[in-house]
């Protein structure tokens, strides 16, 4: 009898143990699955910038993004009461298409209050920004998100 219980156990044992008896083919590669959403492979960028790579082609992006959000707010004639000099954060999502939007703009209370008009300059020059070459990960087109700080200075003695 006793016999029986090694035989059944035993049995259930081998059993439960199925791996075991699945042929691995030594040939066959592990996918690398962990992959960083933090960074990308190549940056988004002006077709001006798409001939360089690595950090110059950020640089060139960042720096031509800066300049064309400037001259287009620099077109409009803000007055104010009071001297401003201040530094806003402008959020922007660039999606696989190219397309630049406004996700957000971070600024002060005296800022909202004194140029209630420059959400809506800010949000009108991105729109009128040309498409870009959105970021690559893994040979594929993603979404990728942008802070943009402003320095917004204007000085009644300009004016």
């Amino acid at each position: 009898m006793r016999w029986l219980y090694v035989v059944f156990f035993g049995l259930i044992n081998s059993f439960s143990a199925c791996n075991y008896f699945i042929p691995v083919d030594k040939n066959s590669q592990t996918l690398d699955t962990i992959i960083d959403f933090e960074s990308v492979d190549l940056s988004p960028s002006f077709f001006i910038c798409d001939a360089l790579s690595g950090e110059d082609r950020t640089n060139c992006f960042r720096t031509k993004l800066q300049e064309k959000i400037a001259n287009a707010l620099q077109k409009h004639a803000l007055t104010v009461e009071e001297d401003i000099d201040e530094m806003i954060t402008v959020f922007l999502t660039i999606n696989r298409k190219g397309k630049v939007e406004l996700k957000e703009i971070k600024r002060s209370q005296l800022l909202k209050e004194t140029l209630s008009s420059l959400d809506s300059l800010i949000d009108l020059s991105i729109k009128r920004l040309p498409r870009v070459s959105p970021a690559i990960k893994r040979g594929i087109a993603v979404n990728t998100e942008y802070q943009l700080p402003i320095r917004v200075s204007i000085n009644n003695s300009d004016l």
